[in-house]
């Protein structure tokens, strides 16, 4: 047990043991060696969902396409969106508070575009992306990585690639989630690529996601030429009560309940009032009401 207890002693604590001695200094002595830290059992996810007598987690934080509730906002903007995508718009956008639903909006419209039509171009968005960097990650999801730093031919090559990928008879769709990020020259550079167009039509449709502070900056002069080829917009608004109401249904019924009766009408009422009507806070709303009554009667 001494070798045992001598192992969990750090190197510097034996070190001033070993000081100690030489000084002689009298040390307190450990008389009681603690006990292992004894194993607390682990209620994993799987009970939970039995508990309730669900296959999967109707609110988990996760981008399941599966949960999609197509309310009358989520309609509009997927249509608009695909109408943009269809009659060659320069751009599309999506705006929403955070938590609207945009991303799984733009996971929908993945899903949906034909690939024997539309080749997609996701590029992930990031706070203080450089504007070479924004191009190299729209190159590199094109299958062309490239390691140049100028911005000129950074665009030639792109415009060269969307130019062999329109011959095939492809259309390039480009995705671009959180582009409220987009610094003020990447946003420029932005309208420059929604340049490149055939004898009759535009070669590429760009699909803007992005929280409502990005409309504050589109109201600036300097954006006017960006924002007059944004013919089709849409701004996300919260679920009203009943949409809330039935979302929550919608999830719990898509999750295998037989019967989605969950939550009493005036517990949903609540989630609606502490949510806002935003479906990730009803998502999360919904979870800490789950998890405090399976912990309250297991």
């Amino acid at each position: 047990m001494q070798q045992h207890w001598n192992r969990l002693i750090s190197p510097a604590a034996k070190t001033i043991s070993e000081k100690s001695d030489l000084l002689g200094i009298e040390l307190p002595q450990f008389t009681d060696i603690p006990s292992p830290i004894p194993e607390v059992p682990f209620w994993n996810n799987r009970s939970l969902l039995s508990f309730f007598g669900l296959q999967t987690h109707p609110f988990a934080d996760s981008l399941n396409t599966v949960f999609f509730y197509q309310s009358d906002i989520h309609e509009e903007a997927l249509l608009k969106m695909q109408m943009s995508v269809e009659h060659d718009i320069s751009f599309g956008l999506i705006t929403g508070k955070s938590g609207t639903g945009k991303t799984l909006l733009s996971q929908i419209l993945l899903e949906r575009l034909p690939r024997n039509r539309f080749k997609p171009i996701l590029v992930p968005v990031t706070p203080k992306q450089s504007p070479s960097a924004f191009l190299k990650t729209i190159l590199a999801t094109l299958g062309e990585p490239s390691i140049s730093k100028d911005l000129q031919a950074l665009i030639q090559h792109i415009s060269e690639r969307i130019l062999e990928i329109s011959a095939s008879g492809i259309k390039p769709v480009l995705f671009l989630d959180e582009c409220h990020f987009l610094s003020a020259e990447a946003l420029q550079l932005l309208r420059t690529l929604s340049n490149f167009e055939s004898a009759n039509k535009k070669l590429i449709t760009c699909l803007l996601f992005a929280e409502d502070s990005f409309l504050r900056r589109l109201s600036h002069p300097a954006y006017a030429s960006l924002k007059s080829r944004m013919y089709l917009r849409i701004f996300l608004e919260p679920l009203n009560a009943d949409e809330c109401k039935q979302y929550i249904h919608f999830r719990l019924m898509s999750a295998g309940l037989e019967k989605a009766d969950l939550f009493d009408d005036s517990e949903i009422a609540d989630i609606h009032t502490q949510s806002a009507g935003i479906p990730r806070c009803i998502n999360q709303q919904c979870f800490q009401r789950m998890a405090n009554r399976f912990l309250a009667e297991r």
